[in-house]
């Protein structure tokens, strides 16, 4: 009975010290998690906090000789992927830290300026194209967006065009309006689009779910749907639940419709 309190206490000696480690690293982590997920990386699983003790903390000696079938289970595995993956992301969020600061850096010590003339308003598309390409070499990001948009105005169908005001967006920092951008340049045909679209599934479908909810708002369930399915075909569980919750409604609407179809051909 002695030998069982003494084991009892040392595990929970043991444990209760993993356990602030743990908990101090997870709120390190919080604000790379969350640049991943505004940026669409996949975010993985995190194991339980057992699982870490027992194997990346290197206690399966307190459960011996079993400790060692640990490393055989899934358990094991589940552990190592996730502290790989996360120190892949990681690494690509320094990556970004320093290359904004670099960028910070270079605006910020660069030699003021005189203050220009008003810029000539341009008629043609490609010139307003062409010069929005220009601030974007002198690092003049929201003046290059007031350009492509200025050249989306005079030719709306140049995908391209949606392609480049979205690599501008990204630049200052609105990934999403980026995303909105390219999905009309997909729309359009510009496969150039469809390849940036993939690197973040996350926001493409908040998207799609919230053109689903507001077509829901204006009456246009089906509409609606259409939108939800491109949402949840991308693993989005909430535009799943949002069929799910207006599936009825759905079926209620086509019968009445159906109904009144047969009224009108009577």
């Amino acid at each position: 009975m002695a030998l069982i309190f003494i084991y009892l206490l040392i595990f929970a000696i043991c444990f209760n010290n993993y356990k602030k480690r743990f908990l101090i690293t997870e709120d390190n982590l919080k604000p790379c998690v969350a640049w991943a997920k505004s940026q669409g990386y996949p975010i993985p699983r995190r194991p339980g906090i057992i699982e870490f003790f027992l194997i990346e903390g290197k206690f399966h000696w307190l459960i011996f000789p079993f400790g060692f079938i640990l490393f055989l289970l899934p358990s094991s595995k589940n552990v190592v992927f996730y502290k790989q993956e996360m120190i892949k992301l990681m690494d690509k969020w320094d990556y970004w830290i320093k290359t904004a600061n670099s960028t910070r850096s270079r605006q910020v010590n660069r030699p003021s300026k005189p203050v220009n003339p008003p810029e000539e308003d341009l008629t043609n598309f490609k010139e307003l194209f062409e010069r929005a390409n220009k601030k974007i070499s002198e690092a003049n990001t929201e003046g290059a967006i007031i350009d492509y948009t200025k050249a989306i105005q005079k030719e709306p169908d140049e995908a391209f065009l949606y392609r480049f005001r979205g690599l501008a967006k990204k630049e200052s920092g609105d990934i999403h309006g980026a995303c909105k951008d390219w999905l009309m340049a997909e729309k359009l045909g510009d496969k150039e689009s469809t390849i940036l679209l993939k690197k973040h599934p996350k926001i493409v479908s908040d998207i799609y779910r919230s053109k689903g909810i507001a077509k829901r708002e204006l009456g246009d369930l089906k509409g609606a749907f259409n939108e939800w399915e491109k949402a949840s075909q991308l693993g989005d569980e909430e535009a799943r639940k949002l069929i799910k919750k207006y599936s009825e409604e759905l079926n209620k609407d086509e019968n009445k419709k159906n109904l009144e179809d047969l009224w009108n051909n009577a």
